[in-house]
């Protein structure tokens, strides 16, 4: 895309959460999960992100006002306290809406001098306000279903989910040499870059991530109850917070299992990719069936070579730990990746029904501790 076509997806982008936060403006303070923002400031922060980079940092105006950096910057802010210094809706909602026109001017204005500042060679300043507002759209979304969740009683099921043996159907990629992370020029994210070859050995990786009548086998044969298939902070994290579903699974008054998502409550259906689990269960799952989850150079490998099959329904819980590659570089801020680069976050791939196309690509990695189980996360499994 040129930049005049980029300015127009920002717009796009502006408008989703906007409209996003306004159907909820009777509830856009409430935060209904310790790990989740209240809608209303994500709307907010990213309002906040679009003032610092494009006024800041690329033209070098005066720093942005203390009260919008102490309550919309991420490091400087609770998440607990974040709704109750949000103001009147209607009032908020104007100064969005006056800073998002001010900031498309400006940056139709400066859009075609590539030359001289640095954040906007090959777009760059673009494509990274565009994803992030896609990267809240689909927290915001993930909010949503946690207010569902709370609210939401099922009964009466037309085709409760009955449950269904592994699908052991696998595919098999050579052992061998594959590129790994982004190619072409710098897009967001730090993280992907750079782009290299990597070594994996024969891998047979299932062609279909687990589903909902698969993982309810894992449930009926007491796989929150055996201990064997857990690690032990797996384990300890299961009892001390008496996990026994998905989470966004809940019974009726019949004991037959429903769904919840974003839109309200759904039946489970049977072949539909499992999600709602962390990188626990999915651990759990995996030993269960006698299988192990994907590194993710694994994974890429086998999307790039067009042999999995419905990705991007859920997001795939990976082996292994968020980690920097070999040149890694932090841009165009080092609070995006690095502070991640901790051991205790893992890697996701592929994307959910909430993720939004421009960040959809093999090269995405996504990344959130072990015990966290509001993404819509599922797995994949690799057989051994």
């Amino acid at each position: 895309m040129n930049s005049t076509q980029l300015i127009k997806q920002l717009q796009y982008y502006q408008s989703l959460v906007f409209d996003l936060c306004q159907q909820h403006k009777n509830d856009f303070r409430q935060q209904y999960h310790p790990d989740l923002s209240p809608i209303g400031w994500h709307l907010g922060h990213c309002t906040y992100t679009e003032i610092y980079w494009i006024r800041e940092m690329l033209l070098g105006n005066e720093p942005c006002d203390n009260s919008l950096t102490q309550h919309f910057d991420p490091s400087s802010s609770k998440k607990s306290e974040r709704g109750a210094f949000l103001p009147d809706y209607d009032q908020f909602g104007d100064w969005v809406k006056k800073i998002q026109a001010e900031n498309i001017a400006l940056l139709e204005k400066y859009h075609g001098d590539n030359g001289s500042l640095q954040l906007m060679q090959n777009n760059f300043l673009l494509y990274f306000l565009i994803q992030h507002y896609a990267q809240h759209y689909e927290t915001m979304q993930m909010t949503r279903a946690q207010s569902v969740l709370r609210t939401t009683n099922g009964n009466n099921l037309t085709k409760p989910l009955q449950s269904t043996q592994l699908n052991r159907s696998t595919i098999f990629v050579p052992a061998g040499s594959y590129h790994i992370g982004a190619n072409g020029h710098r897009l967001p994210y730090d993280n992907e870059y750079p782009g290299h070859k990597t070594d994996i050995d024969d891998i047979y990786i299932a062609i279909f991530p687990v589903t909902n009548a698969e993982f309810l086998t894992f449930m009926e044969q007491e796989g929150y109850k055996n201990q064997d298939y857990w690690s032990e902070p797996g384990w300890i994290w299961c009892k001390e917070n008496e996990i026994t579903c998905p989470e966004y699974w809940k019974q009726d008054d019949n004991g037959y299992w429903f769904g919840i998502n974003h839109q309200g409550q759904q039946e489970l259906v049977a072949t539909t990719p499992v999600y709602g689990i962390s990188r626990y269960e999915a651990e759990a799952f995996a030993n269960w069936a006698g299988a192990r989850l994907p590194h993710e150079k694994e994974w890429e490998a086998a999307f790039n070579a067009g042999v999995l099959k419905n990705t991007g329904i859920v997001w795939e819980w990976c082996s292994n730990s968020f980690y920097p590659y070999t040149g890694f570089e932090a841009y165009p801020y080092e609070g995006y990746s690095m502070p991640y680069f901790d051991g205790m976050h893992y890697t996701l791939k592929g994307g959910s029904q909430l993720t939004q196309p421009v960040i959809k690509r093999p090269s995405f990695r996504n990344y959130y501790e072990a015990d966290k189980r509001f993404v819509y996360a599922g797995l994949r499994l690799v057989f051994t």
